[in-house]
């Protein structure tokens, strides 16, 4: 069921009801996926807890710990990027009237976590301008790749319609890792245990405003009736907004 606004000569439409995810079955109730995203996650634990140990650094652990509490961005994503799970995993939680997946919590612990980790370790030793594009372009690819598979076997389904409808977990994991890089690289420079506090926070928050940064426009025209050329405007503006977020970071921090 949707409802119809009429504003300034747009029609806004608002979906009440959620995607139709009991239509959607992932195969093995989610298990391949279950059993990657949670060997990736476990991975980033064990080598969290290592550095604890030799380095008696415990800004890997805070990272983890964080990157699974950023899973509430999650249904915010799906709602404004039009995604849906199927209904059928084996654990999940409800919010905004969806299913969500838990196994995402280990998974966004490789992307949130420990690569943001070493960007700012990176960053920290004067981090050469080129590598740091060739990581954001290598994150963008990497959920590019993971999205092909994922869709392809029904771990999730992009059921938005139109140009780039299903690059919004791309677009901004493309610069997720260098704001969150940089934010934790200014971060070292602090003491004390509100800096400590502060790590915890940053893969929330760095996937907050990378995902309004970068999508938010691509978001706006899947969800509004446009006219063709301003709906391939708005479309457009998504891409030039994470290159320029990324290229303002990396002009900042790199040398």
């Amino acid at each position: 069921m949707t409802e119809a606004i009429a504003s300034n000569g747009m029609e806004v439409i608002r979906n009440i009801e959620p995607a139709p995810a009991h239509l959607l079955e992932v195969p093995a109730d989610g298990l391949p996926g279950t059993i990657i995203f949670g060997v990736m996650g476990a991975i980033c634990i064990v080598w969290a807890i290592v550095l604890l140990i030799r380095q008696k650094n415990v800004v890997p652990l805070l990272l983890c710990a964080g990157s699974a509490l950023a899973v509430v961005n999650e249904p915010i994503v799906d709602v404004l990027g039009k995604i849906v799970y199927p209904h059928n995993f084996m654990w999940t939680m409800e919010s905004f009237g969806r299913d969500i997946p838990l196994v995402l919590c280990p998974g966004y612990m490789a992307w949130c976590a420990m690569v943001p980790y070493y960007i700012a370790r990176y960053m920290q030793k004067g981090a050469k301008k080129k590598n740091l594009y060739l990581i954001a372009l290598f994150t963008f690819v990497s959920v590019v790749l993971t999205d092909y598979i994922a869709t392809s076997n029904t771990h999730w389904v992009y059921y938005g319609e139109g140009l780039l409808h299903n690059f919004t977990g791309s677009l901004t994991m493309a610069a997720f890792p260098i704001v969150s890089g940089a934010m934790l690289f200014l971060m070292y420079s602090r003491k004390g245990i509100a800096a400590k506090l502060g790590v915890f926070f940053i893969p929330l928050v760095a996937l907050s405003v990378s995902l309004a940064g970068t999508t938010f426009t691509l978001c706006f025209a899947m969800n509004t009736e446009l006219p063709s050329v301003v709906d391939l405007l708005f479309r457009a503006m998504a891409p030039l907004l994470t290159v320029g977020i990324v290229w303002f970071i990396v002009e900042e921090v790199g040398t």
